[in-house]
Formats: structure tokens, sequence, C-alpha cells
């Protein structure tokens, strides 16, 4: 899961407070002899946003879910993975309204809230004495190694979206 917070024009004296909590919760599986894993489940999220004045006004929270999958390759006496992974575009319920949503404390409030889809294709090299998709002797491999990564993340468009920043 993630947390972000944001603080917008807040040097102005005033500005926005924009929070975002996305958390997974999913099951996974191997096969083949432990060399695929593959994993489905639902991501959750939360957005917040309110005023960064003295009298601190929340404008709108809003929460989604969709789904979310991926797979991992792990072939035996390798040393490389590969993984992709992705997740459909998380969707709020319409944003309800506590003020005139074209004037609510000076901004125009928008009609809804989406996470856009994501893709992502990863690969990782390990650099040990023994091979990293085998099974060892005990709890931990206890040996001095280098991994290294690579990962390539998309994220989808959203139509007429805009960030938070064009408030």
């Amino acid at each position: 899961g993630g947390y972000t917070a944001h603080e917008i024009a807040a040097q102005a004296g005033g500005g926005l407070g924009v929070r975002s909590l996305i958390g997974h919760i999913g099951v996974a599986r191997t096969f083949l002899d432990q060399a695929i894993a593959a994993g489905a489940g639902v991501r959750l999220g939360g957005l917040n946003v309110y005023t960064l004045t003295e009298s601190s006004q929340t404008l709108f929270t809003r929460l989604g879910v969709s789904p979310d999958a991926g797979v991992v390759w792990m072939p035996k006496g390798s040393d490389f993975r590969v993984a992709a992974s992705g997740g459909l575009p998380l969707r709020t319920s319409p944003i309800q309204f506590n003020c005139d949503p074209n004037n609510c404390a000076g901004y125009i409030l928008p009609s809804n809230a989406i996470v856009p889809w994501d893709a992502t294709l990863g690969a990782a090299w390990r650099f040990g004495p023994t091979p990293w998709n085998d099974k060892v002797a005990g709890d931990y491999r206890d040996e001095r190694q280098l991994t290294v990564a690579f990962e390539l993340s998309l994220i989808g468009a959203v139509d007429n979206g805009y960030g938070m920043e064009a408030f």
C-alpha cells in the first residue's frame, strides 16, 4: 500500500491539502514446482481534500475499489525473475457536496475522482554464489549477493482529467 500527502499553494496563506491512501489485498499461489507465482486481488483507495486555512474545511472524501493482478516467473536453478502486474481504473462514487460545488471555499469541485489503470513489467538478476530460485537449508540465504532490478510502469490517461494542482 501507499500513503501520500501534499499541500498545494500553502505559502499563499491558504491552499489545499490532499491525502490519498491506496492499499492492496490479494491472494497468490505458486505453480509448476514454484516456478510461477500468480495472484489476484483488489486495490482500495481513499482521497481526502481539505483547505489549509485556520478553519480547515473538508471539501470532499471519496473511496473506491478496483481489481488488480500479477505474475512472477522464477525458473528453477536460475538467477533471474521476470514479473508483470496491472490494475484496472479505481473509480469512486460521485462526490457528495456539503457546499456549492461551483464555489466551495472558493474552489470548483470535481464531479468524481479516478486513479487510472496501471501496468508494470519488472525483472531482477541476482549475483551470488547459489542460484536464486532454489530453496536453501534454513530460513535465510546467508551469503553476500547483489541484486539488480528493472521496472517499467505505465499509467493510463483519464479523459478530461486534471491533477489536484488544477485547483
